[in-house]
């Protein structure tokens, strides 16, 4: 077999970086029959990286502007009774720091238009299946390369999948004709571009039937957007969004239909002021997605807040740029699963300063960088601590650091990396 690693991020031949790479390969063995056992899960890519000629292939999964990329599947097993779908999202260019672009009218030439609201959308077959908010991943580079040194900013290294669930859909997948699961981000920058790379992931069990589509909403008021002054003085811009989308599945039981349910609530506020060269940007994204199964549900709640402040000066031989940046990552799942009740809390801090000054002519020459930083990572299990550790760096190095672990019991959640998973931690999985 042929394994191919791409991480196209060069700049230029001056400032490109050397990048140490670990792969770890795991492998899952199962017989012939095995996507057709009972328990037993299969894992679809959404996009052929060796069927685009002539493309550097993660160039093959970007979107921009109104464009969705559309991935037609074909081929998957007849018995599927769940689905679920990761999407591997990261702006960049004009939507990198989308949270901080101005509307389109507002925008001076050169800036990055298109506002300061997005959403990850995914269609089948031209119905919106889910919709979620995108986290404002700050690279190790971005805003002030010395806030990120050596606290790098939350998920930088590697960013979290965004979870869809396709129940719904399962008996629309597993008809065994050619199904469009499309991608786009909503609002999204003409300048800018988003990879998206969808994963399914997909249990199968036996020969029942299948959820079925029963009914579907979708209430998208318009984005608020208010302004005040003006780009040559003092502009301040706010934008607010919601979006409520619920999907709901049936199909025929032995003691009557059973019900399957996903709903969406989404509310963003953004703020954004400009005066001169600072640029201030304050605002969070709340989502609450509730899955609901005939008496068991889940209900996930994420909630990003962020604060940036950029200030960029220069004379006619140095440049100097001053940033703060406050920003966490909160996810709570709330479960009741058997009549049993089990909360799990994931959340990531991160609080930087830092100023960056250098010579105009000769890039080397530093005159002053460095900041200082903490971050806290914690994993709490109904109410009780599982995991908690702080970090404190100051001009490039760490000064602090604090563990504090305990002993916890995972039950139907679980966490893996930055994301809470559930079912079991090591399931047998065949590629389809």
């Amino acid at each position: 077999a042929n394994i191919s690693v791409q991480i196209p991020n060069v700049v230029d031949p001056t400032y490109t970086g050397a990048l140490m790479v670990n792969i770890s390969l795991r492998f899952y063995h199962t017989g012939p029959a095995a996507v057709e056992d009972r328990g037993r899960r299969a894992v679809r890519a959404l996009t052929d990286f060796t069927r685009v000629p002539g493309v550097t292939p993660i160039f093959a999964t970007n979107v921009t502007g109104n464009a969705t990329q559309v991935n037609l599947v074909s081929g998957l097993p007849p018995s599927i009774t769940a689905a679920r779908l990761e999407v591997f999202a990261s702006g960049h260019g004009c939507e990198e720091f989308w949270y901080s672009n101005l509307p389109t009218s507002l925008t001076p030439a050169g800036g990055c238009g298109s506002g300061a609201y997005r959403e990850i959308e995914v269609w089948v077959d031209g119905v919106l299946a889910g919709v979620q908010y995108p986290f404002p991943v700050i690279y190790t580079g971005g805003v002030n390369p010395f806030l990120w040194r050596p606290l790098t900013g939350i998920g930088s290294f590697a960013v979290p999948p965004y979870n869809f669930d396709l129940t719904p859909f399962a008996g629309l997948l597993a008809d065994g004709q050619e199904h469009n699961i499309s991608i786009g981000v909503r609002h999204d920058n003409e300048q800018g571009v988003w990879y998206v790379d969808g994963v399914l992931h997909l249990e199968l069990g036996g020969s029942g039937a299948a959820w079925q589509v029963a009914r579907h909403s979708d209430v998208q008021p318009p984005v608020t957007v208010k302004t005040t002054g003006n780009i040559n003085a003092t502009l301040n811009v706010t934008t607010t969004g919601k979006r409520e989308v619920k999907v709901t599945a049936t199909r025929p039981g032995a003691n009557g239909p059973s019900t399957f349910s996903v709903s969406q609530q989404l509310q963003a506020y953004n703020f954004n002021t400009v005066e001169g060269n600072l640029q201030v940007s304050v605002g969070y994204m709340k989502s609450v997605t509730t899955t609901t199964r005939d008496k068991d549900s889940t209900r996930v709640v994420a909630y990003y807040p962020y604060y940036v402040y950029d200030f960029y000066a220069e004379d006619n031989k140095t440049m100097e740029i001053e940033a703060v940046v406050n920003y966490t990552r909160s996810v709570v799942i709330h479960g009741e699963v058997g009549g049993r009740a089990q909360d799990l809390a994931l959340l990531g801090v991160i609080n930087a300063s830092a100023v960056y000054n250098r010579s105009l002519t000769n890039h080397s020459e530093l005159f002053k960088g460095g900041g200082g930083s903490s971050e806290l990572a914690q994993i709490t299990l109904s109410n009780s601590p599982c995991y908690e550790r702080s970090l404190q760096a100051q001009d490039g190095y760490t000064k602090a650091a604090q563990n504090s672990s305990y002993s916890c019991s995972w039950g139907e959640f679980y966490v893996c990396g930055l994301e809470i998973c559930r079912g079991v931690p090591e399931p047998t999985v065949a590629f389809v």
